[in-house]
């Protein structure tokens, strides 16, 4: 109702002949108001859709971005989208690594039976520096995201896998 309310006394404005340069005034401020509450809506809604599983939810979020710095809307709510925008991106990247993580665990291919039960076959040099890679980059994803805001529950997965590549580093070590 703000946006009508504005545009309904921009209207009375103009058929009453006021100046131009406050009728001006007053569209840009409805423009930026309307920006606004665009980007307000599309911060909401990224956040319930969270976490993502690509990019595309965020393109109508950039878009309210572009046009609120266009039209010189609160730094505020700004910052608040582009917020939304870095925690998501850390999200992805979080969850991809993560997940690209399974292939860099020990599988049953790796265990043997022994004499004395189950015993460990070391997999191959250039496996472990891989792995070891991969904890590398999984420990600054989890460290990025948790700067970021990500959700507790993408950070707890990263953490997990973190953990269990970890405790089979400490295997073949």
């Amino acid at each position: 109702d703000k946006p009508e309310a504005l545009q309904s006394a921009l209207d009375a404005a103009n058929a009453s002949g006021a100046s131009v340069h406050l009728i001006d005034a007053g569209t840009a401020a409805l423009l930026r108001l309307e920006a606004q509450l665009a980007l307000e809506e599309q911060v909401i809604t990224v956040n319930r859709l969270r976490p993502l599983e690509s990019r595309s939810p965020l393109k109508p979020l950039s878009s309210c971005l572009k046009l609120c710095r266009a039209r010189k809307s609160l730094p505020s709510l700004i910052e608040q989208g582009e917020q939304v925008l870095r925690s998501v991106d850390a999200e992805l990247a979080l969850q991809e690594c993560t997940h690209a993580s399974s292939s860099l665990r020990l599988t049953d291919a790796h265990v043997t039976d022994g004499d004395e039960g189950d015993e460990l076959i070391l997999p191959s040099h250039t496996f472990a520096v891989v792995a070891d890679a991969g904890i590398a980059s999984l420990e600054g994803l989890i460290a990025a995201a948790r700067a970021a805001g990500a959700l507790d529950e993408v950070l707890r997965a990263g953490d997990s896998a973190l953990s269990m590549l970890m405790a089979e580093s400490e295997l073949r070590h």
